[in-house]
């Protein structure tokens, strides 16, 4: 029997630092989602709040120096 195993140190929570990425491989994004990506990509801020009731769940960053937080799904952050 093969046993399951989970990274819990990527596990996103509340007050990690975090950092966009670009789009990994494979996936596809519309042009307004890669425009949206290469004005926050590379920039590192703080996971002020889960979106738990989207669906997906969405992720809010707040960035310095930002007057407003950037909302990015799962596989567009990175815990640093």
């Amino acid at each position: 029997m093969e046993q399951l195993s989970f990274d819990f140190s990527k596990r996103l929570e509340l007050g990690d630092e975090v950092k966009v990425v670009s789009m990994k491989k494979g996936l596809k994004a519309d042009i307004e989602t890669e425009i949206y990506l290469s004005e926050y990509g590379g920039k590192k801020g703080k996971l002020v709040e889960i979106h738990r009731n989207s669906n997906p769940i969405c992720f809010e960053v707040e960035f310095g120096g930002k007057l407003r937080n950037g909302i990015f799904y799962e596989h567009e952050i990175e815990k640093i």
